[in-house]
């Protein structure tokens, strides 16, 4: 028998600051000007806890590729990997707001990193902080080009194997309301993958986890 995920999320999900209503929107107020163009998908402040001497040296993984050590601001960025739509066109609000809002996060995450490292080795007894870190490393799972392209394959995917999916994943949905699951909030490809990456509490974030 398949296991009822919706259960199994419900019961390890919380709610958090930074991914309430009130955090985005205060995130949005505070893009108002945002022009950043160099948006990075490993923060810096992370990056820089792993430097030496100033710089880092990025590896492929998957190919084992090793590349020159360079400073933090010139690794693991892609330009308007953020922004939509396209750079050069008008944009609104909503469509600029996510380099800001991730931004904040980054900043807090910065000084909880650092009550981490203070902790040393052996069971951290620290509920918010471990809250707080579960946060940023979701955050940061989704974030990714290679996690951009997963989710862009299956917002864009065969609608029978969506369905097929949400049925597995959750065997007490309706057809109603898989239909409902089914729909795609935004017409861009690309600003509906951001926004199941900074909502993951939205039902249709089952779809990326195929």
């Amino acid at each position: 028998m398949v296991p009822d995920l919706m259960k199994l999320i419900e019961m390890m999900s919380f709610e958090h600051e930074w991914l309430s209503e009130k955090f985005v929107a205060e995130s949005q107020q505070l893009a108002v000007n945002e022009k950043g163009r160099k948006h990075h998908y490993v923060p810096q402040m992370y990056l820089r806890r792993w430097a030496l001497d100033g710089k880092v040296q990025p590896t492929q993984v998957d190919t084992r590729q090793v590349h020159r050590p360079q400073p933090p601001k010139e690794v693991a960025y892609q330009n308007n990997f953020y922004s939509l739509p396209p750079a050069g066109s008008s944009m609104d609000l909503p469509l600029k707001w996510l380099e800001t809002h991730l931004g904040r996060i980054e900043s807090d995450c910065a000084d909880r990193l650092g009550e981490l490292e203070a902790w040393g080795s052996g069971l951290v007894s620290d509920d918010a902080l471990k809250r707080d870190l579960s946060v940023f490393l979701g955050l940061q799972v989704t974030r990714t080009p290679s996690n951009r392209q997963r989710s862009l394959l299956l917002v864009n995917g065969p609608d029978a194997a969506k369905r097929m999916f949400l049925r597995k994943m959750n065997p007490r949905l309706s057809i109603a309301e898989i239909e409902q699951s089914m729909r795609n909030r935004h017409a861009d490809p690309k600003q509906e993958v951001l926004d199941l990456m900074i909502k993951p509490e939205c039902t249709d974030v089952l779809i990326q986890s195929l």
